[in-house]
């Protein structure tokens, strides 16, 4: 991304189909998109790998300002809550998160449960 891509505050990348591959590729983008509050990658297949990458970058403050994460129909699974789950505990700005139909199950879920409960 160029420098002239830094002010970017909202990404709508939803039914793409880019899978895996394009999660990891995004994940790495984020770290030059320190504005960006918006995050929409809705139905892209990314499943758990892809979430991970994602979540690897959130964790880590890459996208500091972020306050909406949309994610459903990816596919994520329990693995890929358990990885959003551990990102949550660095996105204080996080006001609106998206995880439907991403067969979470009681596992993902319950990760999820113990971030909200901890605050």
């Amino acid at each position: 991304l160029t420098a002239n891509m830094r002010p970017l505050e909202r990404l709508y990348m939803s039914h793409n189909s880019f899978g895996v591959r394009g999660a990891e590729e995004l994940a790495i983008a984020l770290y030059h998109l320190p504005r960006l509050r918006v995050l929409n990658i809705a139905e892209n297949v990314i499943r758990a790998q892809g979430t991970e990458a994602i979540s690897g970058a959130l964790a880590v403050g890459a996208v500091p300002l972020l306050e909406q994460l949309v994610m459903p129909g990816n596919g994520i699974g329990a693995m890929g809550a358990r990885s959003i789950a551990t990102a949550l505990q660095q996105m204080p700005r996080l006001q609106d998160l998206h995880l439907a139909r991403n067969a979470l199950g009681s596992q993902g879920v319950g990760a999820l449960a113990r971030v909200f409960q901890d605050g």
